[in-house]
């Protein structure tokens, strides 16, 4: 009786500390799954309520919204990589400045169809 509480003791230190492997690709500390690499390229559009604000993908300058940008994608349709959209809106009173919104997205995030920005926040439109 005892030899099987080791064993299955033995058996369970073994599945809790092995980490995860699928085939011979053992997966990062801390990830949830394999990272693809970028095999096609997406559509995006961006959308700006008020419409105008000057849009950057990455920090490069696109131009204003609405505006249709391409970004890679992998074969399951997420982002390849960390990447950022921002809209800037042009303040009517310039002592308040522009306003700028940020939106950032990662490997674990599906490319949306449409993002559309106003001066408060952003909200992804999924495909």
């Amino acid at each position: 009786m005892n030899s099987r509480i080791f064993t299955g003791l033995g058996v369970t230190l073994a599945l809790l500390f092995g980490g995860c492997v699928t085939g011979n690709q053992v997966w990062p500390t801390g990830t949830l799954a394999p990272v693809d690499e970028p095999v096609a390229r997406a559509t995006v559009r961006i959308e700006s309520r008020p419409s105008g604000a000057l849009i950057l993908v990455d920090g490069r300058v696109v131009g204003h919204a609405p505006i249709t940008v391409t970004l890679p994608v992998t074969r399951h349709g997420f982002f390849p990589d960390r990447a950022t959209l921002r809209a800037r809106f042009e303040a009517a009173d310039e002592t308040y400045g522009p306003v700028g919104v940020s939106a950032n997205f990662g490997p674990m995030d599906k490319m949306p169809a449409t993002v559309v920005f106003t001066p408060h926040t952003f909200w992804p439109v999924r495909r």
